[in-house]
Protein backbone atom coordinates (compact mmCIF):
# COMPACT_ATOMS: atom_id res chain seq x y z
CA UNK A 1 0.00 0.00 0.00
CA UNK A 2 1.11 3.56 -0.69
CA UNK A 3 0.68 6.59 1.54
CA UNK A 4 -2.09 9.13 1.07
CA UNK A 5 0.39 11.76 -0.16
CA UNK A 6 1.82 9.28 -2.66
CA UNK A 7 -1.69 8.48 -3.86
CA UNK A 8 -2.38 12.16 -4.49
CA UNK A 9 0.90 12.49 -6.37
CA UNK A 10 0.15 9.41 -8.49
CA UNK A 11 -3.35 10.70 -9.22
CA UNK A 12 -1.86 13.99 -10.39
CA UNK A 13 0.61 12.14 -12.62
CA UNK A 14 -2.18 9.98 -14.01
CA UNK A 15 -4.29 13.02 -14.93
CA UNK A 16 -1.31 15.03 -16.19
CA UNK A 17 -0.45 12.20 -18.55
CA UNK A 18 -3.43 13.24 -20.67
CA UNK A 19 -2.29 16.85 -21.07
CA UNK A 20 -0.20 16.14 -24.21
CA UNK A 21 -3.40 15.10 -25.99
CA UNK A 22 -4.91 18.54 -25.33
CA UNK A 23 -1.69 20.24 -26.40
CA UNK A 24 -1.46 18.23 -29.63
CA UNK A 25 -5.09 19.08 -30.37
CA UNK A 26 -4.33 22.80 -29.97
CA UNK A 27 -1.28 22.54 -32.23
CA UNK A 28 -3.39 20.85 -34.90
CA UNK A 29 -6.08 23.51 -34.54
CA UNK A 30 -3.50 26.26 -35.12
CA UNK A 31 -2.09 24.47 -38.15
CA UNK A 32 -5.52 23.74 -39.61
CA UNK A 33 -7.18 27.13 -39.10
CA UNK A 34 -4.31 29.62 -39.23
CA UNK A 35 -1.39 27.88 -40.90
CA UNK A 36 0.76 28.61 -37.81
CA UNK A 37 1.87 26.73 -34.71
CA UNK A 38 1.78 29.44 -32.05
CA UNK A 39 0.99 26.86 -29.35
CA UNK A 40 4.55 25.52 -29.61
CA UNK A 41 7.49 26.81 -27.60
CA UNK A 42 10.63 28.09 -29.29
CA UNK A 43 11.90 30.51 -31.94
CA UNK A 44 9.70 31.45 -34.94
CA UNK A 45 11.70 29.38 -37.43
CA UNK A 46 11.18 26.27 -35.30
CA UNK A 47 7.45 26.94 -35.08
CA UNK A 48 7.25 27.38 -38.86
CA UNK A 49 9.13 24.14 -39.46
CA UNK A 50 6.89 22.29 -37.01
CA UNK A 51 3.81 23.71 -38.72
CA UNK A 52 5.08 22.48 -42.08
CA UNK A 53 5.62 19.01 -40.63
CA UNK A 54 2.12 19.10 -39.12
CA UNK A 55 0.61 19.85 -42.50
CA UNK A 56 2.74 17.65 -44.74
CA UNK A 57 3.72 14.56 -42.74
CA UNK A 58 1.49 13.86 -39.73
CA UNK A 59 3.21 10.56 -38.87
CA UNK A 60 6.50 12.34 -38.09
CA UNK A 61 4.69 14.63 -35.67
CA UNK A 62 2.81 11.69 -34.16
CA UNK A 63 6.06 9.75 -33.61
CA UNK A 64 7.60 12.84 -32.02
CA UNK A 65 4.69 13.15 -29.61
CA UNK A 66 4.83 9.44 -28.75
CA UNK A 67 8.58 9.66 -28.11
CA UNK A 68 8.23 12.76 -25.93
CA UNK A 69 5.30 11.35 -23.96
CA UNK A 70 5.77 7.58 -23.74
CA UNK A 71 9.55 7.34 -23.84
CA UNK A 72 10.97 10.48 -22.23
CA UNK A 73 8.25 11.73 -19.87
CA UNK A 74 7.12 8.35 -18.54
CA UNK A 75 10.69 7.08 -18.29
CA UNK A 76 11.71 10.10 -16.21
CA UNK A 77 8.76 9.58 -13.85
CA UNK A 78 9.46 5.84 -13.69
CA UNK A 79 13.14 6.41 -12.95
CA UNK A 80 12.25 8.61 -9.98
CA UNK A 81 9.47 6.34 -8.67
CA UNK A 82 11.29 3.10 -9.63
CA UNK A 83 8.12 1.72 -11.22
CA UNK A 84 6.60 1.41 -14.70
CA UNK A 85 2.99 1.75 -13.51
CA UNK A 86 2.38 5.03 -15.37
CA UNK A 87 3.23 3.51 -18.74
CA UNK A 88 0.78 0.68 -18.17
CA UNK A 89 -1.93 3.08 -17.03
CA UNK A 90 -1.54 5.18 -20.18
CA UNK A 91 -1.06 2.39 -22.71
CA UNK A 92 -4.12 3.71 -24.57
CA UNK A 93 -2.81 7.28 -24.85
CA UNK A 94 -0.84 6.84 -28.10
CA UNK A 95 -3.81 6.01 -30.36
CA UNK A 96 -5.87 8.74 -28.68
CA UNK A 97 -3.13 11.30 -29.37
CA UNK A 98 -3.28 10.24 -33.00
CA UNK A 99 -7.07 10.53 -33.12
CA UNK A 100 -7.01 13.96 -31.47
CA UNK A 101 -4.38 15.13 -33.94
CA UNK A 102 -5.95 13.73 -37.11
CA UNK A 103 -9.41 14.92 -36.09
CA UNK A 104 -8.30 18.45 -36.98
CA UNK A 105 -7.36 17.60 -40.55
CA UNK A 106 -9.67 17.35 -43.60
CA UNK A 107 -10.86 13.89 -44.51
CA UNK A 108 -11.62 14.46 -48.20
CA UNK A 109 -8.48 16.16 -49.48
CA UNK A 110 -4.73 16.19 -48.99
CA UNK A 111 -3.33 19.13 -46.98
CA UNK A 112 -1.71 21.92 -49.01
CA UNK A 113 1.70 23.04 -47.68
CA UNK A 114 1.80 26.63 -46.48
CA UNK A 115 -1.94 27.24 -46.79
CA UNK A 116 -4.51 27.34 -43.99
CA UNK A 117 -6.40 24.07 -43.84
CA UNK A 118 -10.16 23.83 -43.86
CA UNK A 119 -11.86 21.43 -41.46
CA UNK A 120 -14.85 19.87 -43.23
CA UNK A 121 -17.35 17.65 -41.42
CA UNK A 122 -15.90 14.38 -40.15
CA UNK A 123 -16.57 11.48 -42.51
CA UNK A 124 -18.68 8.53 -41.39
CA UNK A 125 -15.65 6.25 -41.60
CA UNK A 126 -13.46 8.48 -39.43
CA UNK A 127 -16.31 9.02 -36.96
CA UNK A 128 -16.73 5.27 -36.41
CA UNK A 129 -12.97 4.77 -36.09
CA UNK A 130 -12.73 7.52 -33.47
CA UNK A 131 -15.69 6.11 -31.53
CA UNK A 132 -14.27 2.58 -31.51
CA UNK A 133 -10.82 3.77 -30.41
CA UNK A 134 -12.25 5.88 -27.58
CA UNK A 135 -14.33 2.89 -26.47
CA UNK A 136 -11.20 0.71 -26.52
CA UNK A 137 -9.29 3.28 -24.45
CA UNK A 138 -12.14 3.61 -21.94
CA UNK A 139 -12.34 -0.18 -21.52
CA UNK A 140 -8.59 -0.52 -21.05
CA UNK A 141 -8.36 2.34 -18.56
CA UNK A 142 -11.36 1.12 -16.57
CA UNK A 143 -9.96 -2.40 -16.45
CA UNK A 144 -6.61 -1.12 -15.15
CA UNK A 145 -8.21 1.06 -12.47
CA UNK A 146 -10.57 -1.70 -11.37
CA UNK A 147 -7.80 -4.29 -11.23
CA UNK A 148 -5.64 -1.99 -9.11
CA UNK A 149 -8.68 -1.09 -6.95
CA UNK A 150 -8.10 2.56 -7.91
CA UNK A 151 -4.87 2.52 -5.89
CA UNK A 152 -2.69 4.15 -8.55
CA UNK A 153 0.99 3.23 -8.50
CA UNK A 154 0.64 0.71 -5.66
CA UNK A 155 2.40 -2.02 -7.61
CA UNK A 156 4.29 -2.69 -10.80
CA UNK A 157 3.31 -5.30 -13.37
CA UNK A 158 5.21 -8.48 -12.50
CA UNK A 159 6.13 -9.04 -16.15
CA UNK A 160 8.05 -5.76 -16.32
CA UNK A 161 9.72 -6.50 -12.98
CA UNK A 162 10.81 -9.99 -14.07
CA UNK A 163 12.19 -8.79 -17.41
CA UNK A 164 14.08 -5.92 -15.77
CA UNK A 165 15.59 -8.24 -13.16
CA UNK A 166 16.65 -10.85 -15.73
CA UNK A 167 18.25 -8.36 -18.11
CA UNK A 168 19.96 -6.42 -15.30
CA UNK A 169 21.47 -9.66 -14.01
CA UNK A 170 22.60 -10.66 -17.52
CA UNK A 171 24.20 -7.26 -18.18
CA UNK A 172 25.96 -7.23 -14.80
CA UNK A 173 27.24 -10.77 -15.43
CA UNK A 174 28.54 -9.84 -18.89
CA UNK A 175 30.34 -6.79 -17.49
CA UNK A 176 31.83 -8.96 -14.76
CA UNK A 177 33.17 -11.46 -17.30
CA UNK A 178 34.65 -8.63 -19.36
CA UNK A 179 36.31 -7.15 -16.27
CA UNK A 180 37.85 -10.49 -15.29
CA UNK A 181 39.20 -11.05 -18.80
CA UNK A 182 40.74 -7.60 -18.94
CA UNK A 183 42.33 -7.95 -15.51
CA UNK A 184 43.70 -11.38 -16.45
CA UNK A 185 45.27 -10.11 -19.68
CA UNK A 186 48.48 -8.89 -18.03
CA UNK A 187 47.77 -5.16 -17.87
CA UNK A 188 50.10 -2.88 -15.87
CA UNK A 189 49.10 -2.33 -12.27
CA UNK A 190 48.13 1.32 -12.77
CA UNK A 191 46.04 0.46 -15.80
CA UNK A 192 44.44 -2.46 -13.98
CA UNK A 193 43.10 -0.08 -11.33
CA UNK A 194 41.64 2.19 -14.02
CA UNK A 195 40.06 -0.75 -15.87
CA UNK A 196 38.66 -2.12 -12.63
CA UNK A 197 36.99 1.18 -11.71
CA UNK A 198 35.75 1.78 -15.27
CA UNK A 199 34.20 -1.66 -15.66
CA UNK A 200 32.53 -1.45 -12.27
CA UNK A 201 31.11 1.96 -13.16
CA UNK A 202 29.93 0.65 -16.54
CA UNK A 203 28.31 -2.36 -14.90
CA UNK A 204 26.45 -0.17 -12.41
CA UNK A 205 25.29 2.19 -15.15
CA UNK A 206 24.28 -0.40 -17.75
CA UNK A 207 22.58 -2.75 -15.27
CA UNK A 208 20.77 -0.02 -13.36
CA UNK A 209 17.00 -0.03 -13.38
CA UNK A 210 16.79 3.32 -15.17
CA UNK A 211 19.01 2.19 -18.05
CA UNK A 212 17.41 -1.22 -18.49
CA UNK A 213 13.86 0.10 -18.29
CA UNK A 214 14.60 2.78 -20.91
CA UNK A 215 15.90 0.32 -23.51
CA UNK A 216 13.63 -2.60 -22.68
CA UNK A 217 10.29 -1.09 -21.63
CA UNK A 218 10.00 2.52 -22.76
CA UNK A 219 11.89 2.89 -26.04
CA UNK A 220 10.25 -0.18 -27.71
CA UNK A 221 6.90 1.55 -27.23
CA UNK A 222 7.80 4.07 -29.93
CA UNK A 223 7.78 1.62 -32.89
CA UNK A 224 4.94 -0.42 -31.38
CA UNK A 225 2.53 2.46 -30.75
CA UNK A 226 3.53 4.20 -33.98
CA UNK A 227 2.90 1.00 -35.94
CA UNK A 228 -0.49 0.55 -34.28
CA UNK A 229 -1.37 4.11 -35.30
CA UNK A 230 -0.45 3.54 -38.97
CA UNK A 231 -3.96 2.47 -40.09
CA UNK A 232 -5.58 5.41 -38.28
CA UNK A 233 -4.00 7.95 -40.65
CA UNK A 234 -5.53 6.72 -43.96
CA UNK A 235 -8.88 6.22 -42.23
CA UNK A 236 -9.03 9.99 -41.65
CA UNK A 237 -7.65 11.25 -44.93
CA UNK A 238 -6.27 9.43 -47.95
CA UNK A 239 -6.30 10.14 -51.68
CA UNK A 240 -7.37 6.58 -52.54
CA UNK A 241 -9.93 5.67 -49.86
CA UNK A 242 -13.52 5.06 -51.03
CA UNK A 243 -15.59 8.22 -50.53
CA UNK A 244 -18.67 6.44 -49.18
CA UNK A 245 -19.37 3.82 -46.51
CA UNK A 246 -19.17 0.31 -47.96
CA UNK A 247 -19.78 -3.27 -46.87
CA UNK A 248 -16.09 -3.64 -46.13
CA UNK A 249 -16.38 -0.80 -43.61
CA UNK A 250 -19.31 -2.58 -41.99
CA UNK A 251 -17.35 -5.84 -41.77
CA UNK A 252 -14.27 -4.09 -40.34
CA UNK A 253 -16.36 -2.25 -37.74
CA UNK A 254 -18.01 -5.57 -36.80
CA UNK A 255 -14.61 -7.27 -36.35
CA UNK A 256 -13.34 -4.43 -34.14
CA UNK A 257 -16.54 -4.47 -32.07
CA UNK A 258 -16.30 -8.26 -31.66
CA UNK A 259 -12.73 -7.98 -30.39
CA UNK A 260 -13.72 -5.23 -27.95
CA UNK A 261 -16.67 -7.25 -26.66
CA UNK A 262 -14.59 -10.43 -26.25
CA UNK A 263 -11.84 -8.60 -24.33
CA UNK A 264 -14.38 -6.84 -22.11
CA UNK A 265 -16.26 -10.05 -21.27
CA UNK A 266 -12.99 -11.89 -20.53
CA UNK A 267 -11.60 -9.15 -18.29
CA UNK A 268 -14.92 -8.78 -16.46
CA UNK A 269 -15.14 -12.54 -15.83
CA UNK A 270 -11.56 -12.60 -14.56
CA UNK A 271 -12.20 -9.65 -12.26
CA UNK A 272 -15.32 -11.29 -10.81
CA UNK A 273 -13.46 -14.58 -10.31
CA UNK A 274 -10.56 -12.92 -8.48
CA UNK A 275 -12.94 -10.81 -6.38
CA UNK A 276 -14.96 -13.90 -5.41
CA UNK A 277 -11.76 -15.68 -4.35
CA UNK A 278 -10.74 -12.72 -2.20
CA UNK A 279 -14.15 -12.62 -0.52
CA UNK A 280 -14.11 -16.32 0.32
CA UNK A 281 -10.55 -16.07 1.65
CA UNK A 282 -11.56 -13.08 3.79
CA UNK A 283 -14.37 -15.17 5.28
CA UNK A 284 -11.91 -17.95 6.06
CA UNK A 285 -13.52 -20.34 3.59
CA UNK A 286 -10.59 -20.85 1.27
CA UNK A 287 -10.41 -20.24 -2.46
CA UNK A 288 -13.00 -21.42 -4.98
CA UNK A 289 -12.96 -25.13 -5.69
CA UNK A 290 -12.07 -24.66 -9.34
CA UNK A 291 -8.93 -22.51 -8.68
CA UNK A 292 -8.74 -22.02 -12.47
CA UNK A 293 -11.19 -19.80 -14.35
CA UNK A 294 -12.53 -22.14 -17.03
CA UNK A 295 -16.09 -21.07 -17.77
CA UNK A 296 -17.61 -18.78 -20.40
CA UNK A 297 -15.10 -17.30 -22.83
CA UNK A 298 -12.30 -18.77 -20.71
CA UNK A 299 -13.26 -22.16 -22.11
CA UNK A 300 -12.89 -20.79 -25.65
CA UNK A 301 -9.15 -20.24 -25.14
CA UNK A 302 -6.76 -19.78 -22.24
CA UNK A 303 -6.20 -16.09 -22.97
CA UNK A 304 -9.47 -14.69 -24.38
CA UNK A 305 -8.58 -11.14 -23.32
CA UNK A 306 -5.41 -11.34 -25.43
CA UNK A 307 -7.41 -12.83 -28.30
CA UNK A 308 -9.95 -10.00 -28.14
CA UNK A 309 -7.17 -7.40 -28.17
CA UNK A 310 -5.57 -8.96 -31.24
CA UNK A 311 -8.90 -9.28 -33.07
CA UNK A 312 -9.56 -5.59 -32.40
CA UNK A 313 -6.23 -4.39 -33.79
CA UNK A 314 -6.34 -6.72 -36.78
CA UNK A 315 -9.76 -5.25 -37.56
CA UNK A 316 -8.38 -1.69 -37.35
CA UNK A 317 -5.35 -2.67 -39.47
CA UNK A 318 -7.49 -4.32 -42.15
CA UNK A 319 -9.75 -1.29 -42.16
CA UNK A 320 -6.77 1.02 -42.72
CA UNK A 321 -5.35 -1.24 -45.43
CA UNK A 322 -8.69 -1.11 -47.27
CA UNK A 323 -8.90 2.68 -46.97
CA UNK A 324 -5.33 3.15 -48.22
CA UNK A 325 -5.33 0.31 -50.80
CA UNK A 326 -1.99 -0.96 -49.42
CA UNK A 327 -0.63 -3.53 -46.97
CA UNK A 328 1.63 -1.40 -44.77
CA UNK A 329 -1.11 -0.58 -42.18
CA UNK A 330 -1.03 -4.29 -41.21
CA UNK A 331 2.48 -3.94 -39.73
CA UNK A 332 1.20 -2.67 -36.39
CA UNK A 333 -1.20 -5.57 -35.87
CA UNK A 334 1.54 -8.08 -36.75
CA UNK A 335 3.98 -6.49 -34.28
CA UNK A 336 1.28 -6.41 -31.60
CA UNK A 337 0.53 -10.12 -32.16
CA UNK A 338 4.21 -10.98 -31.63
CA UNK A 339 4.23 -9.01 -28.38
CA UNK A 340 0.99 -10.60 -27.15
CA UNK A 341 2.39 -14.06 -27.94
CA UNK A 342 5.35 -13.32 -25.65
CA UNK A 343 3.06 -11.99 -22.91
CA UNK A 344 0.86 -15.10 -23.14
CA UNK A 345 3.91 -17.37 -22.90
CA UNK A 346 5.07 -15.56 -19.73
CA UNK A 347 1.65 -16.12 -18.12
CA UNK A 348 1.75 -19.77 -19.19
CA UNK A 349 5.20 -20.28 -17.66
CA UNK A 350 4.04 -18.71 -14.41
CA UNK A 351 0.99 -20.96 -14.20
CA UNK A 352 2.92 -24.13 -15.06
CA UNK A 353 5.60 -23.35 -12.46
CA UNK A 354 3.15 -22.58 -9.66
CA UNK A 355 1.35 -24.82 -7.19
CA UNK A 356 -1.67 -25.04 -9.52
CA UNK A 357 0.40 -26.61 -12.30
CA UNK A 358 -1.56 -29.89 -12.27
CA UNK A 359 -4.89 -28.06 -12.42
CA UNK A 360 -3.64 -25.79 -15.19
CA UNK A 361 -2.41 -28.82 -17.15
CA UNK A 362 -5.89 -30.34 -16.93
CA UNK A 363 -7.32 -27.03 -18.15
CA UNK A 364 -4.78 -26.72 -20.99
CA UNK A 365 -5.53 -30.25 -22.18
CA UNK A 366 -9.03 -29.15 -23.22
CA UNK A 367 -8.59 -25.47 -24.11
CA UNK A 368 -6.22 -23.97 -26.74
CA UNK A 369 -3.80 -21.20 -25.83
CA UNK A 370 -4.97 -18.14 -27.80
CA UNK A 371 -6.43 -18.97 -31.22
CA UNK A 372 -9.11 -21.70 -31.14
CA UNK A 373 -9.40 -24.11 -34.05
CA UNK A 374 -12.63 -24.11 -36.11
CA UNK A 375 -13.59 -27.47 -34.57
CA UNK A 376 -13.03 -26.19 -31.03
CA UNK A 377 -15.00 -23.04 -31.85
CA UNK A 378 -17.95 -25.14 -33.04
CA UNK A 379 -17.76 -27.34 -29.93
CA UNK A 380 -17.61 -24.23 -27.74
CA UNK A 381 -20.62 -22.67 -29.45
CA UNK A 382 -22.57 -25.90 -28.98
CA UNK A 383 -21.63 -26.07 -25.27
CA UNK A 384 -19.50 -29.25 -25.46
CA UNK A 385 -16.29 -27.71 -24.07
CA UNK A 386 -16.31 -28.37 -20.32
CA UNK A 387 -12.80 -28.16 -18.85
CA UNK A 388 -14.19 -27.52 -15.35
CA UNK A 389 -14.98 -31.23 -14.91
CA UNK A 390 -11.36 -32.22 -15.66
CA UNK A 391 -10.07 -29.53 -13.32
CA UNK A 392 -12.32 -30.75 -10.52
CA UNK A 393 -11.11 -34.31 -11.03
CA UNK A 394 -7.49 -33.12 -10.87
CA UNK A 395 -8.30 -31.08 -7.76
CA UNK A 396 -9.94 -34.09 -6.11
CA UNK A 397 -6.92 -36.27 -6.90
CA UNK A 398 -4.60 -33.62 -5.48
CA UNK A 399 -6.64 -33.33 -2.29
CA UNK A 400 -6.73 -37.10 -1.85
CA UNK A 401 -2.98 -37.27 -2.26
CA UNK A 402 -2.51 -34.48 0.27
CA UNK A 403 -4.92 -36.16 2.66
CA UNK A 404 -3.01 -39.45 2.52
CA UNK A 405 0.22 -37.64 3.34
CA UNK A 406 -1.09 -35.76 6.36
CA UNK A 407 0.19 -36.64 9.83
CA UNK A 408 -2.35 -36.79 12.62
CA UNK A 409 -5.38 -35.95 10.45
CA UNK A 410 -7.96 -38.60 9.81
CA UNK A 411 -9.34 -38.91 6.25
CA UNK A 412 -12.78 -38.02 7.51
CA UNK A 413 -11.38 -34.85 9.02
CA UNK A 414 -9.96 -33.75 5.67
CA UNK A 415 -13.20 -34.50 3.84
CA UNK A 416 -15.14 -32.62 6.51
CA UNK A 417 -12.79 -29.66 6.15
CA UNK A 418 -13.37 -29.63 2.40
CA UNK A 419 -17.16 -29.70 2.76
CA UNK A 420 -17.58 -27.37 5.73
CA UNK A 421 -15.10 -24.49 6.03
CA UNK A 422 -14.44 -23.28 9.53
CA UNK A 423 -13.11 -25.01 12.63
CA UNK A 424 -12.31 -28.72 12.34
CA UNK A 425 -11.04 -30.90 15.22
CA UNK A 426 -8.30 -33.37 14.26
CA UNK A 427 -6.79 -36.26 16.15
CA UNK A 428 -5.26 -35.14 19.41
CA UNK A 429 -7.93 -32.50 20.01
CA UNK A 430 -6.17 -29.86 17.92
CA UNK A 431 -8.51 -27.32 16.36
CA UNK A 432 -7.38 -25.37 13.29
CA UNK A 433 -9.19 -23.58 10.50
CA UNK A 434 -9.65 -25.46 7.25
CA UNK A 435 -7.90 -22.62 5.44
CA UNK A 436 -4.73 -22.96 7.52
CA UNK A 437 -5.03 -26.73 7.30
CA UNK A 438 -5.03 -26.67 3.51
CA UNK A 439 -1.96 -24.46 3.21
CA UNK A 440 -0.12 -26.40 5.92
CA UNK A 441 -0.98 -29.66 4.14
CA UNK A 442 0.83 -28.35 1.06
CA UNK A 443 3.93 -27.84 3.20
CA UNK A 444 3.54 -31.31 4.75
CA UNK A 445 3.15 -32.94 1.36
CA UNK A 446 6.25 -31.17 0.03
CA UNK A 447 8.25 -32.10 3.14
CA UNK A 448 7.34 -35.77 2.78
CA UNK A 449 8.20 -35.74 -0.93
CA UNK A 450 11.63 -34.25 -0.19
CA UNK A 451 12.19 -36.66 2.69
CA UNK A 452 11.41 -39.72 0.57
CA UNK A 453 13.64 -38.45 -2.24
CA UNK A 454 16.55 -37.96 0.16
CA UNK A 455 16.77 -34.22 -0.49
CA UNK A 456 17.09 -33.19 3.15
CA UNK A 457 15.36 -32.98 6.52
CA UNK A 458 11.62 -33.35 7.25
CA UNK A 459 10.72 -29.72 6.65
CA UNK A 460 8.32 -28.04 4.22
CA UNK A 461 7.03 -24.51 3.69
CA UNK A 462 4.31 -22.73 1.74
CA UNK A 463 4.07 -18.98 0.94
CA UNK A 464 0.57 -17.48 0.48
CA UNK A 465 -0.18 -13.89 -0.50
CA UNK A 466 -2.87 -11.65 1.02
CA UNK A 467 -5.45 -12.80 -1.54
CA UNK A 468 -5.00 -16.48 -0.65
CA UNK A 469 -2.91 -17.22 -3.74
CA UNK A 470 -0.20 -19.86 -3.18
CA UNK A 471 3.05 -18.27 -4.36
CA UNK A 472 5.45 -21.16 -3.74
CA UNK A 473 5.81 -24.51 -1.99
CA UNK A 474 9.23 -25.97 -1.14
CA UNK A 475 11.02 -28.47 1.10
CA UNK A 476 14.42 -28.78 2.72
CA UNK A 477 17.09 -29.57 0.09
CA UNK A 478 20.33 -29.36 2.07
CA UNK A 479 21.52 -32.82 0.97
CA UNK A 480 20.41 -32.55 -2.64
CA UNK A 481 22.06 -29.18 -3.26
CA UNK A 482 24.95 -29.57 -0.82
CA UNK A 483 24.00 -26.18 0.62
CA UNK A 484 23.45 -25.80 4.39
CA UNK A 485 21.24 -22.73 3.77
CA UNK A 486 18.65 -24.57 1.65
CA UNK A 487 16.05 -24.74 4.41
CA UNK A 488 12.42 -25.10 3.40
CA UNK A 489 11.43 -21.57 4.41
CA UNK A 490 14.30 -19.96 2.49
CA UNK A 491 13.66 -22.14 -0.56
CA UNK A 492 9.98 -21.17 -0.56
CA UNK A 493 10.80 -17.46 -0.32
CA UNK A 494 13.41 -17.77 -3.08
CA UNK A 495 11.03 -19.60 -5.38
CA UNK A 496 8.24 -17.08 -4.82
CA UNK A 497 10.50 -14.13 -5.59
CA UNK A 498 12.16 -15.74 -8.61
CA UNK A 499 8.90 -16.70 -10.31
CA UNK A 500 6.70 -13.77 -9.33
CA UNK A 501 8.95 -10.83 -8.56
CA UNK A 502 11.10 -9.57 -5.70
CA UNK A 503 8.20 -7.89 -3.89
CA UNK A 504 5.80 -10.84 -4.15
CA UNK A 505 6.34 -11.92 -0.53
CA UNK A 506 5.58 -8.55 1.04
CA UNK A 507 2.50 -8.93 3.22
CA UNK A 508 2.41 -12.70 2.63
CA UNK A 509 1.90 -15.52 5.14
CA UNK A 510 4.44 -18.34 5.41
CA UNK A 511 3.34 -21.80 6.54
CA UNK A 512 6.11 -24.04 7.87
CA UNK A 513 5.95 -27.55 9.27
CA UNK A 514 8.30 -26.47 12.08
CA UNK A 515 9.21 -23.24 13.83
CA UNK A 516 11.75 -21.42 11.64
CA UNK A 517 15.35 -21.31 12.80
CA UNK A 518 17.07 -17.91 13.29
CA UNK A 519 18.55 -18.03 9.77
CA UNK A 520 15.16 -18.66 8.19
CA UNK A 521 13.48 -16.11 10.43
CA UNK A 522 15.95 -13.48 9.26
CA UNK A 523 15.20 -14.33 5.62
CA UNK A 524 11.47 -14.17 6.36
CA UNK A 525 11.85 -10.70 7.86
CA UNK A 526 13.96 -9.46 4.94
CA UNK A 527 11.30 -10.77 2.53
CA UNK A 528 8.56 -8.72 4.19
CA UNK A 529 6.42 -11.67 5.28
CA UNK A 530 3.79 -10.42 7.74
CA UNK A 531 2.97 -13.68 9.57
CA UNK A 532 4.39 -17.16 10.15
CA UNK A 533 2.22 -20.21 10.88
CA UNK A 534 4.14 -23.33 11.97
CA UNK A 535 3.21 -26.86 12.94
CA UNK A 536 5.65 -27.89 15.69
CA UNK A 537 7.91 -25.66 17.77
CA UNK A 538 11.70 -25.85 17.93
CA UNK A 539 11.64 -28.10 21.00
CA UNK A 540 9.78 -30.85 19.12
CA UNK A 541 12.15 -30.42 16.18
CA UNK A 542 15.11 -30.61 18.55
CA UNK A 543 13.83 -33.85 20.07
CA UNK A 544 13.54 -35.19 16.53
CA UNK A 545 17.22 -34.62 15.81
CA UNK A 546 17.30 -30.96 14.72
CA UNK A 547 18.20 -28.88 17.81
CA UNK A 548 18.31 -25.11 17.40
CA UNK A 549 18.09 -23.85 21.00
CA UNK A 550 21.85 -23.33 21.04
CA UNK A 551 21.52 -20.84 18.17
CA UNK A 552 19.18 -18.66 20.19
CA UNK A 553 21.59 -18.86 23.14
CA UNK A 554 24.52 -17.95 20.89
CA UNK A 555 22.77 -14.89 19.48
CA UNK A 556 22.17 -13.60 23.01
CA UNK A 557 25.95 -13.59 23.73
CA UNK A 558 28.36 -10.79 22.76
CA UNK A 559 29.91 -11.30 19.33
CA UNK A 560 33.36 -12.22 20.69
CA UNK A 561 31.99 -14.84 23.11
CA UNK A 562 30.02 -16.98 20.66
CA UNK A 563 30.93 -20.46 19.48
CA UNK A 564 32.01 -18.84 16.22
CA UNK A 565 33.60 -15.61 17.52
CA UNK A 566 33.32 -12.48 15.40
CA UNK A 567 35.97 -9.74 15.30
CA UNK A 568 35.31 -6.30 13.85
CA UNK A 569 37.31 -3.26 12.79
CA UNK A 570 39.44 -4.67 9.94
CA UNK A 571 39.68 -2.16 7.05
CA UNK A 572 36.89 -0.21 8.70
CA UNK A 573 37.31 2.90 6.52
CA UNK A 574 37.23 0.99 3.24
CA UNK A 575 34.22 -1.02 4.28
CA UNK A 576 32.37 2.08 5.46
CA UNK A 577 33.14 3.76 2.14
CA UNK A 578 31.06 1.11 0.37
CA UNK A 579 27.96 2.37 2.16
CA UNK A 580 28.78 5.95 1.21
CA UNK A 581 29.10 4.83 -2.41
CA UNK A 582 25.74 3.08 -2.15
CA UNK A 583 24.11 6.23 -0.82
CA UNK A 584 25.57 8.35 -3.62
CA UNK A 585 24.59 5.99 -6.45
CA UNK A 586 21.20 5.24 -7.96
CA UNK A 587 20.86 1.74 -6.55
CA UNK A 588 17.71 -0.26 -5.98
CA UNK A 589 16.72 -0.25 -2.32
CA UNK A 590 15.32 -3.56 -1.20
CA UNK A 591 14.88 -3.12 2.57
Amino acid sequence: MVSFAQRLLNLGLFLAGWLPAAWVTQVALDAAKQGTCDSLFGPPWLKQQACRICAEDPMIWICTMIFANYVVLYWAVGAVQRSTWLMEAHWCLGPLLTVAYLRMFPSDQEPVPGAPLRQPPLSTRAFFVDTILWTWAARLTHNYLRREQYDLGAREDWRFANVHHAISAAVASACGRLRRRLLASGLPRALRAVVNRATWAAARLLSSRATVSFWVSYLPHLPLVAALCLPIVPLHFSAVQPPAWTRVDTAAAAVCSTGLLLAWVADDALHRFVAANKRTVARGEGALDEYILSTGVWSLCRHPNHLGEQVFWWGVAAWGAYANASWWPLAGAALNSLLMAKVSSMVEERMRAGPRAALFAAYAAHVPCVVPSPLHLLRWLSGHVRPRESIRRALTEQREKLRDDLHGAEPSGWEEASRHPGQVVFEGGESVSSQDDYYMSLAVHSARAGLRAGHGGPFGACVVDAAGEVLAVAHNSVLRDGDPTCHAEIEAVRRACRTQGRTATRGAVLYSTAEPCPMCMAAICWAGVKEVVFGVDRHVAGAGGFPSDWLYEELALPADQRRVPARGGTLHASCAELFDEWQRGSHTRYV
